[in-house]
């Protein structure tokens, strides 16, 4: 079980695989659970207006500082898709990373959120194309997530939450 005994707070960063973007804690952490909202989740604030940067295939590796920016939106399914202007070299398969966004913790910029599925023509705004972005991870699939703790050096570390031990919900 992990909760606010352990450190966690509202907001704090879930991943899998040491960079994928699982998603964040929600508010009103109990002393020994809380509850995980997967990113790109319909409904959620912290999910509307996501600042995020494209790469291209190659380039995977890069941080929250590189890349084209874009703004996400959950469309659902766990799909996100934000505005470009058309031209801008995407290609389907980029990969898309958490940029410096204000709205999360600074331990999830730089996170992968999933790749670039889709780019569309948009018929109202001809001179911008519709950029669809598939989560890199299915949250319901994950028997555990990593949480990413904001500890002091003292108490580094992060915290494991199973399904089976009933640490998220």
């Amino acid at each position: 079980n992990i909760g606010r005994r352990q450190g966690v707070t509202e907001g704090t960063v879930a991943v899998i695989d040491g960079d994928r973007l699982v998603g964040r804690v929600a508010p009103d952490v109990a002393a020994l659970s809380s509850v995980l909202i997967p990113v790109g989740t319909m409904g959620d604030a912290y999910g509307r207006d996501l600042r995020a940067r494209i790469l291209p295939a190659g380039d995977e590796n890069a941080g929250a500082d590189t890349g084209v920016s874009i703004r996400l939106e959950p469309i659902g399914g766990g799909d996100l898709a934000g505005l470009l202007e058309r031209g801008s070299d995407i290609k389907v398969g980029d990969f898309v990373r958490l940029g410096a966004d204000p709205a999360w913790k600074p331990t999830a910029w730089g996170m992968l959120i999933g790749r670039v599925i889709g780019i569309e023509q948009v018929r109202q705004q001809p001179l911008r194309e519709r950029i669809v972005v598939e989560r890199a991870v299915d949250p319901a699939r994950l028997p555990s997530v990593t949480l990413k703790l904001e500890r002091s050096p003292a108490e580094s570390g992060a915290a494991r939450a199973t399904a089976e031990e009933g640490g998220m919900r």
